[in-house]
């Protein structure tokens, strides 16, 4: 048998009977491969085999020769097997339906399917327009550029890199084509600043572009083709459908902790018992501390106000006939109010107390809820979402900072997350109200619900007495928190 190892030791010791058999091999295997392949396609078909698997087995014969003899290189071959099996295929009668061909288009899918997969042209794509960039210049205007934007501090630029690699995740499905685009233009950050290419800078530039690239592999969707192709998998066999929010709630944590334990450098801390039993029991005086649960309990209620978004959509668009497009500009306008809410509320927060901010979030939001009445065409629906986004951020960072001056010492961000949470199943609750009242109760009338909701927000003033508030201010300890060591 003619081995690569024989072929060189042929060749430099002279052996002429070897340099002919090796010579004819590769000279005529090309031949006679075509020719087993034309034998094979005209030999009768057998019963039970299809015209389509008569040819592919000549196919498979042809590859065998080409590839002993080694007649042409091996990427050829790939070329030249690829397009008989799609032009073979494409003349060949369809299984399911003998009296058609498959066609040009679904033998080259038959072809390619169970081991090519576009991300490899995708690969090869990027890394010729790494060089390109290379060449050309582009990486380096690229490069100068981004410095002129962030700023030539060091941690500035990488967290530029960084940032470059998380937004191509969403777009570019394969870590080396995100490298190969981005190594071209932190080379040129690194050559702009002039700078040894051994030194920490260039070190950390290179080794931030490829964590950056790989890390979000596991937490975005279209971050990589294999993630792609797993997709497609699971939807073939199980028929489920994996969204991009699905897929990022699942898998973006991961690479968070991942993140944080692979990529942040952190000095090991030595174990104080001492400051943990405090942290200990400033977790248990979350549970024991009765002010804390009357601000859960608030919130809770607060928050608890039946919803009528939906029902409001519907009204806007089978109603009013409202387009799509107005209907975002009226997001856009709420959340405008927000904005105006968080300026407002910096004014309020200095002159008034908490008690008193509670009651205005609690009036402004009850007068925009039952505003909703009036909604009548465009002009009415801007306004009242304006008013509306204003006073849901009054309310909101209201809330939020009640809940943060009540959270213990040593407990804040469990504490603080536990009354975020009892807030987010009042709203989901709030929304399954709204549409029970919605379709049950009210038989799909939108006033009477909005009349409910306004009512319900306007109850909560009863409830504001018994957080015995005072004249306290907000950001100032709650009077009775345990926040003592």
């Amino acid at each position: 048998m003619v081995t690569p190892s024989s072929t060189v030791q042929g060749s430099l010791i002279g052996a002429p009977r070897a340099r002919i058999r090796e010579t004819f091999f590769s000279r005529y295997g090309l031949i006679l491969g075509g020719v087993a392949l034309l034998v094979i396609d005209f030999l009768p078909t057998p019963e039970g085999l299809p015209v389509a698997g008569q040819r592919m087995i000549a196919i498979l014969v042809f590859s065998v020769i080409i590839w002993i003899s080694e007649s042409i290189s091996y990427p050829a071959s790939a070329a030249v097997i690829l397009t008989l099996m799609a032009f073979s295929l494409g003349v060949s009668p369809n299984v399911a339906n003998p009296s058609k061909p498959y066609g040009s288009s679904e033998g080259l899918s038959i072809a390619l399917g169970g081991f090519a997969n576009t991300a490899v042209a995708l690969v090869g794509g990027a890394l010729f327009i790494a060089a390109a960039m290379m060449l050309t210049g582009l990486d380096r205007r690229i490069a100068l550029f981004v410095l002129s934007r962030i700023g030539a501090k060091t941690s500035r630029v990488l967290a530029g890199v960084i940032v470059v690699g998380f937004i191509l995740s969403f777009f570019v499905p394969s870590t080396t084509a995100r490298v190969s685009c981005i190594v071209p233009i932190v080379m040129g950050i690194i050559v702009a600043f002039g700078v040894n290419l051994r030194s920490k800078f260039a070190g950390a530039m290179m080794i931030g572009t490829a964590q950056a690239a790989s890390l979000w592999n596991v937490g975005i969707k279209t971050a990589s083709a294999q993630n792609m192709i797993a997709v497609g998998h699971v939807q073939k066999m199980l028929g489920k459908a994996i969204t991009w929010p699905e897929w990022f709630v699942a898998a973006a944590p991961f690479a968070a902790i991942f993140g944080a334990a692979f990529l942040i450098d952190e000095a090991p801390s030595r174990l104080d018992l001492a400051e943990l039993g405090k942290t200990f029991r400033g977790l248990l005086s979350t549970f024991v501390q009765r002010e804390f649960w009357i601000i859960g309990l608030f919130l809770f209620l607060y928050y608890l106000n039946p919803g009528f978004g939906l029902p409001l959509y519907y009204y806007m668009t089978d109603t009013l006939k409202f387009s799509q497009d107005y209907i975002g500009v009226l997001g856009a306008i709420n959340s405008a109010g927000w904005v105006v809410g968080a300026v407002l509320y910096k004014k309020l927060r200095g002159r008034t107390t908490s008690k008193g901010l509670l009651n205005f979030s609690i009036l402004i939001g009850t007068a925009t809820t039952a505003a909703f009445l009036l909604l009548a065409g465009e002009t009415s629906a801007a306004i009242i979402n304006f008013a509306s986004g204003t006073a849901g951020m009054v309310a909101f960072v209201a809330t939020l900072a009640l809940a943060a001056d009540y959270c213990p010492k040593r407990a804040e961000g469990f504490a603080f997350a536990l009354l975020m949470s009892l807030l987010n199943l009042s709203s989901a609750f709030s929304n399954n109200i709204g549409a029970f009242l919605y379709e049950h109760t009210f038989h799909n009338r939108l006033s009477p619900l909005i009349l409910v909701s306004a009512a319900s927000t306007a109850v909560i003033f009863l409830l504001v007495p018994l957080l015995r508030l005072g004249d306290k201010r907000t950001g100032a300890p709650a009077r009775s928190d345990n926040r003592g060591d």
